[in-house]
C-alpha cells in the first residue's frame, strides 16, 4: 500500500493535462463549427429565400459493412 500511496504522489498529471487539451480544442472546434453553419445557413436562406436548413449534410455514398 505504501507503494502505491508513494506511486500516486510522484505522479506526473500529463495525461490529465492531455485531457483537458483535448477538451478545450473539442469546445473550440465546436464553437467553430456551430459559426461556420450559422453562416452557410444565413447563405442558404437568402438564395432559397424561405428554406431554412438546420444543418448541411454531404452525402458519403453507400457504406459497406461487412456480415459477421
Amino acid at each position: 500500500m505504501m507503494k502505491y500511496t508513494k506511486s500516486l504522489s510522484n505522479c506526473d498529471f500529463s495525461l490529465l493535462r492531455a485531457a483537458m487539451d483535448l477538451r478545450r480544442d473539442q469546445r473550440k472546434f465546436d464553437a467553430e463549427y456551430k459559426a461556420k453553419t450559422k453562416e452557410a445557413n444565413a447563405k442558404l436562406k437568402a438564395q432559397y429565400g424561405t428554406a431554412y436548413f438546420d444543418e448541411i449534410r454531404v452525402d458519403v455514398g453507400p457504406v459497406c459493412v461487412e456480415p459477421p
